[in-house]
């Protein structure tokens, strides 16, 4: 799986808060800031999950009910279905 980089800003303070509780715990910052979070990512996959497959079974009852579709029309569907969020667009 690819991977990306997640930055964000905090505070002088912030950041020797951060510090201070990893060396606490015994770990880099990097990893006790990846650690604290993991929940918050886990549960955003599970919503995240749950959205892609309702919008594809959306495509796929919309997909049995269409019969031959003209361009137009398919290209209003492909805005909805990009506007519903589906995350590949048109598969």
């Amino acid at each position: 799986m690819k991977t990306k980089v997640v930055a964000f800003r905090v505070t002088q303070e912030e950041y020797d808060a951060l510090a201070f509780v990893a060396q606490l715990t015994g770990k880099k910052l990097g990893t006790y800031v990846d650690d604290a979070l993991l929940p918050t990512i886990q549960a955003a996959l599970v919503h995240l999950r749950k959205e892609r497959k309702r919008v594809d079974a959306k495509i796929k009852r919309d997909a049995k009910k269409a019969t031959v579709e003209s361009p137009v029309m398919r290209n209003q569907r492909i805005k909805r279905e990009r506007k519903a969020g589906h995350p590949d667009g048109v598969q």
